[in-house]
């Protein structure tokens, strides 16, 4: 963007990372700040926001706030940011090409940082954040790399610590304010001063913006807050030095970002060494800076964040793993609520079974009994059906049994398999009379009486309903004998209902 047109955002959109990083539901924030003369402590929810500074009540409600629990683990959303202070943190500018894929730049600047730190790479935590330029499309991007000491920021992490509370960020907050002022600037050409103090001692954070496009920034350590001489020192040779390197090829504006007393010192000071106005910018409240952090929680964790990987590492580790320690104590729990619960049952359905013993072995004389009056009754109701049965078959041979036709043998066979019974028919007639053995044969299978399925006898009248007494009539056996006498014998199965 041109030099003179206002900044578009407070947070630029970053770009991908190649690997889409997956943005989860924000819970919350919450945010520590032990880089601070006066620690302090920031929880932002949804709904509520919170701030206190340290002491023992204070202490505690952290702990309290700031513990984890198992639903953390599904809800990594929920952040615990920790602030480091400026003065522990080196910051440098790269310009590389730029990359589609979040990977490819991580490995270009992972290529740099040897090269960059001061420290053996085992002793470096380091991190990078894409910088947006303000001055349009361009072949390079602007990379700002944070790099700390891990001593330091293992220190940090176990201060956090004795406060129960286990970071997922570790953040330089004075990024948020350089992006916000810039955002809201007019111009962001020149160098922007951010001094902190801590005591006695001064951290100024200088970046040199250039055509909206941030070249180099440095900090400086002065002795005291009156150790302005010291800072103009610093900032001629690093002017000098652009203008050697080529990236400082316009007059410099100067911008001081710092507190009013901070303003009333330096200002005069600053004016007179540069020959020239310089601008004096407000900064942005700790609290608003700490809305910006929490803002950024709804983004990838890996990005700007100076967390050591084994330590995020480690305290995933734990959160599972005190997750699979709740959950194995509550399955605990409810199987042994569930075997006392079945043990109960047990031993109430152990005395309801008692009682029912006890009752049957009262009711079982009089059970027999009934059982044995049962069986005597259904036998007598089969011996009558049964002497019916062969009254009717004897009143169908005496009806139709013709004239001159002799019968010797009657023979009724009850069967048990569940077949009709049998009746075999045996006789005698002579020769003028073996004609009539086919009519009687014919008027048994004919032969019909009365249902004793009726329900009574005034429905017998009205609707009369017969059934044939025999089903199946075999055809009769003749045998001549002498003497001109024929010998038959028929077959026949009895259509009974069995009785109700």
């Amino acid at each position: 963007m041109p030099s003179g047109v206002v900044a578009p955002v407070v947070v630029p959109k970053r770009r991908s990372s190649g690997v889409a990083s997956k943005r989860k539901r924000f819970g919350g924030t919450n945010l520590l700040d032990l880089g601070s003369e006066n620690p302090r402590y920031w929880r932002h929810s949804k709904n509520k926001r919170e701030e206190f500074n340290e002491g023992d009540a204070a202490t505690v409600r952290l702990q309290q706030r700031t513990r984890r629990s198992w639903q953390d683990m599904f809800q990594s959303r929920y952040e615990n940011c920790l602030w480091i202070g400026v003065e522990q943190v080196l910051f440098r500018v790269l310009q590389v090409p730029r990359c589609n894929r979040r990977s490819e730049l991580e490995e270009l600047v992972s290529l740099q940082v040897d090269r960059l730190s001061p420290w053996s790479m085992a002793q470096t935590v380091w991190s990078f954040d894409v910088v947006p330029d303000w001055r349009g499309e361009r072949q390079l991007q602007t990379v700002l790399v944070e790099m700390a000491k891990r001593d330091a920021v293992e220190e940090l992490i176990g201060k956090s610590l004795d406060c129960s509370m286990r970071p997922d960020r570790v953040e330089v907050p004075v990024r948020y304010q350089m992006q916000s002022i810039l955002s809201q600037s007019r111009s962001v050409d020149g160098a922007w001063i951010f001094p902190k103090t801590s005591g006695q001692q001064v951290s100024c954070l200088v970046a040199w913006w250039q055509e909206g496009v941030l070249h180099h920034i440095e900090k400086f350590n002065l002795s005291s807050v009156s150790g302005v001489d010291e800072l103009t020192q610093c900032l001629s040779a690093t002017s000098w030095a652009g203008e050697m390197e080529g990236w400082l090829t316009k007059p410099c504006v100067w911008h001081l970002v710092s507190d009013g007393r901070l303003s009333e010192q330096w200002l005069p000071a600053l004016k007179a060494w540069s020959g020239q106005d310089v601008d004096w910018v407000a900064p942005i409240d700790a609290g608003e800076l700490a809305l910006l952090s929490a803002a950024r929680a709804t983004g990838p964790v890996n990005e700007a964040n100076l967390l050591p990987p084994d330590f995020r590492d480690q305290f995933r580790r734990d959160d599972v793993d005190r997750a699979w320690g709740w959950t194995t104590v509550c399955i605990a729990l409810f199987v042994m609520l569930g075997v006392g619960a079945f043990f109960g049952l047990l031993k109430w359905k152990g005395k309801e079974l008692a009682a029912a013993e006890k009752r049957l072995r009262t009711l079982d004389p009089k059970y027999k009994e009934t059982m044995r009056l049962k069986q005597q009754s259904e036998l007598l109701e089969e011996q009558i059906d049964l002497g019916r049965v062969a009254l009717d078959c004897l009143h169908a041979v005496a009806v139709s049994i013709p004239e001159n036709v002799t019968l010797d043998r009657f023979t009724f066979t009850e069967v048990k398999s569940g077949e009709a019974d049998n009746l075999v028919l045996r006789g005698t007639a002579d020769e003028e009379s073996q004609d009539k053995i086919g009519e009687f044969f014919d008027a048994l299978g004919k032969y019909t009486v009365k249902d004793p399925d009726e329900e009574n006898e005034e429905d017998a009248a009205k609707k009369p309903k017969q059934r044939n007494l025999f089903r199946d009539v075999k055809m009769p056996r003749q045998t001549r004998r002498t003497g001109g006498l024929w010998e038959w014998s028929i077959t026949a199965k009895i259509n009974r209902e069995e009785p109700k």
